[in-house]
């Protein structure tokens, strides 16, 4: 149903430019996915909310918003839809595509100011939240803390990893982590 994501050389078929602020390129075709996105806001049913990440997902196999927000009804959504498992996976699969698209990512200092940078934000903050729920506290430790790391200006996770410390019984480290 929720369908893969192609390789790399798959970009290829879809008009772009070069990205703002020197960071890899821009797609047509992921701005008109990213505006079907943001109609997933507008709406509380969840099977409308799957169904326009779906239509995001023809309109852009790579649009970073549309695994996000997939993600999301599984971590999120009603109890017959929640899977962690499965939210895992789709933030997953958003970090990979905003990362192909932008390959700087993981090490450029992020701004929340800058809209291009949201959708992956977002995915890394929904990952570590999925991971955390799923039970795995030191995963979700591990990609909160790389979040932090790129320093997102207006974005923050770090009450939710100094939580996640306590619940992991790592006190030194949430102590250093509060004074910090």
């Amino acid at each position: 149903l929720i369908p893969s994501v192609p390789a790399a050389t798959a970009l290829s078929k879809y008009s772009s430019m070069p990205g703002m602020f020197g960071g890899g390129r821009t797609y047509e075709a992921n701005s008109k996915a990213q505006d079907i996105c943001y109609d997933v806001s507008e709406t509380d049913d969840y099977d409308e909310k799957m169904r326009l990440c779906l239509k995001a997902l023809k309109t852009f196999r790579f649009c970073t918003e549309a695994y996000s927000l997939i993600g999301l009804c599984f971590s999120e959504g009603p109890e017959h839809m929640r899977n962690p498992h499965i939210a895992v996976g789709m933030y997953r699969r958003g970090i990979h595509c905003a990362v192909t698209l932008n390959p700087e990512y993981p090490t450029k200092k992020l701004e929340w100011t800058m809209m291009e940078c949201r959708p992956y934000i977002r995915a890394m903050h929904g990952l570590a939240i999925a991971l955390f729920k799923m039970g795995d506290v030191d995963g979700a430790i591990e990609e909160a803390t790389r979040l932090i790391a790129n320093k997102p200006e207006g974005h923050s996770v770090s009450g939710s990893v100094y939580g996640w410390l306590l619940t992991a019984g790592r006190y030194d480290q949430a102590d250093s982590y509060q004074s910090e």
